[in-house]
């Protein structure tokens, strides 16, 4: 698990609470990262449509790393939009019809966001995502 003869590509996260390593040069600089994992992990725990509603592609843009998604259970949704370049962008992610008309940021936004003509409009974070959250339309 730790690697064996090829270039550590298999290896474990460092946690710190294991250090000392049996290696010197290995130390858990990784706090930012584990901060934002645990940070998803919380969200996805929050929210049982993460983890078993429905899912449907919204968007997909090869030519600028974007993807969304919607997923949905028969109480909540949720469209995440990922961002995979190294730039922020904006990005016009459309909607079903039945869609919610108002939905929460959740992760990376803030506030309330209301799509125009079934399209949300928002800025997305380099190498990063946000999480819209609303309540299934009854």
């Amino acid at each position: 698990m730790w690697g064996a003869a090829d270039p550590t590509g298999r290896k474990p996260m460092l946690w710190e609470d294991l250090q000392p390593y049996e290696k010197p040069e290995e130390n858990f600089v990784m706090k930012e990262q584990l901060a934002y994992c645990q940070q998803i992990i919380a969200l996805r725990n929050a929210h049982p449509a993460l983890q078993t509603g429905v899912y449907r592609t919204l968007l997909t843009d090869d030519e600028n790393d974007v993807w969304a998604f919607l997923r949905g259970d028969r109480d909540e949704q949720l469209v995440v939009v990922l961002n995979a370049s190294d730039a922020e962008r904006e990005v016009v992610v459309p909607l079903p019809l039945s869609a919610p008309n108002k939905w929460k940021g959740v992760f990376n936004a803030t506030g309330l966001v209301e799509p125009t003509e079934h399209k949300l409009h928002l800025r997305v974070p380099a190498v990063g995502g946000l999480v819209l959250h609303a309540a299934t339309p009854k």
